[in-house]
């Protein structure tokens, strides 16, 4: 999945990248696998990365129930700012431009649960308001 940016003078020179560090796992090892989000840039007409973060995301459980629907990750582009799934159903707010973690939001307060998901896209309005499915 490529995620450009919403600045049009960007638009040919950086590319955002969600990609999976390992090999796709059955359905059933879904939580075997660990995601990323990569920003790359054209440098002499090759694409190089300029920084990566690697979240604690995993998917909805599938344990044979899910019917053949995969869980989505997808980050999303709101100002300044990348935010990116999380475990326990937090999101990650990411500086664009280096990728550092500006911070963990946990919109269930208290600690982490993990059986909490983040289990659909997020997506960004004008206020930068985030909005996902959560299971």
């Amino acid at each position: 999945m490529y995620l450009w940016s919403s600045r049009a003078e960007r638009i040919c020179r950086v590319v955002r990248r969600a990609l999976n560090s390992r090999p796709h796992a059955a359905p059933n090892d879904w939580n075997t696998e660990i995601w990323n989000e990569t920003n790359l840039q054209w440098q002499n007409g090759q694409l190089v990365p300029v920084w990566n973060f690697a979240t604690d995301w995993k998917p909805v459980p599938n344990d044979n129930s899910l019917g053949g629907w995969e869980p989505l990750f997808q980050p999303a582009l709101a100002g300044h700012y990348i935010y990116v799934p999380g475990a326990g159903g937090t999101l990650y707010r990411l500086n664009q431009s280096d990728g550092t973690v500006l911070s963990q939001i946990n919109p269930f307060g208290g600690s982490v649960d993990p059986t909490k998901f983040v289990a659909g896209g997020l997506t960004a309005d004008a206020a930068i308001s985030i909005t996902t499915r959560y299971n």
